[in-house]
């Protein structure tokens, strides 16, 4: 079996027998079975395997996937673009939380305030409606821009019930 760094993949050594000679990278080189299960497990385990002095060395995981692989430092590495966009799904799923999170409490909050428009509520119901809205209104005034510093509120119902 053969191994290129450059492209992370495997060749099989009849390979050359069934493609032209110019299609195998420049870099590949041979490696026996320890190494190609050791490389095997590497790759689908999103870690690279690159070369040191001629020596194959295995990255450590990716840290998430807005890291992409920098030859040059042989390192994993965010560029600006990724961090941008990093921030921009974070915020992105800080609001879907929130609007989510905001959903709810409307859902517990429609009965009770019904129960309370209808002068039929119980103490604890007054109680639990005045908590809801309390959670709902702590919700609105998050700022989803923080993410993911954001310490998100938790409804106080319980101890209401």
């Amino acid at each position: 079996m053969r191994f290129s760094v450059s492209t992370q993949s495997f060749y099989d050594d009849n390979y050359e027998k069934n493609a032209v000679v110019n299609d195998l990278p420049s870099d590949v080189q041979a490696i026996d079975d320890g190494q190609y299960a050791s490389f095997l497990n590497a790759i689908n385990s999103s870690r690279v395997v690159y070369l040191v002095a001629d020596e194959f060395k295995i990255s450590q995981p990716r840290p998430d996937k807005y890291y992409s692989w920098d030859i040059t430092s042989k390192a994993w590495a965010m560029t600006d673009a990724a961090a941008v966009q990093k921030s921009i799904d974070l915020i992105a799923d800080a609001e879907l939380r929130r609007t989510t999170l905001l959903s709810a409490a409307g859902n517990a909050i429609s009965p009770l305030q019904d129960v309370v428009d209808l002068g039929i509520a119980t103490d604890v119901e007054i109680t639990l409606l005045t908590e809801w809205k309390k959670y709902r209104v702590l919700l609105m005034r998050i700022d989803t821009s923080k993410a993911p510093d954001i310490k998100w509120p938790t409804p106080s119902v319980e101890q209401a019930s």
